[in-house]
């Protein structure tokens, strides 16, 4: 399980990394139009959230990686949540600000990926613990 820690690891890194990148280059676009319209608005304020919660995962992400006795605490796992979902809100109301049909499309690509996602993780973690178990 220590390759999936690690694999874990990175790849919230570059989840934050992402969204963090993608929010500054929305908050960017925004900042130029002046008033905003409902969906952008909200997408601002996702980011606004998102975009704080987002570095410090990344560098708690950094921290753990030093050590494999760490754990993830619950209020990181809290903050974590709270960034995704914010990034997630944000990404959504951008499309949607362009075009409701435009929102609908990434809601539903983003569902179908996770799914794709989740379904994946599980069969390769339950890989990984059967291989423990033959180890010993």
């Amino acid at each position: 399980m220590d390759r999936y820690k690690e694999f874990f690891n990175k790849t919230q890194s570059m989840v934050s990394a992402g969204f963090i990148a993608f929010s500054l280059v929305v908050i960017q676009a925004f900042i130029s139009i002046g008033k905003l319209e409902l969906p952008a608005l909200i997408s601002v304020i996702a980011f606004a959230i998102a975009i704080p919660m987002l570095v410090f995962t990344y560098l708690l992400n950094e921290l753990f990686s030093l050590s494999k006795d760490l754990t993830v605490t619950k209020g990181y796992r809290f903050v974590w949540l709270m960034a995704l979902l914010s990034s997630i809100i944000g990404i959504i109301a951008t499309f949607w600000s362009m075009s409701p049909f435009a929102g609908w499309a990434v809601l539903i690509s983003g569902i179908i990926g996770l799914a794709v996602f989740i379904n994946n993780d599980v069969r390769v973690k339950g890989h990984l613990i059967r291989e423990e178990q033959t180890k010993d």
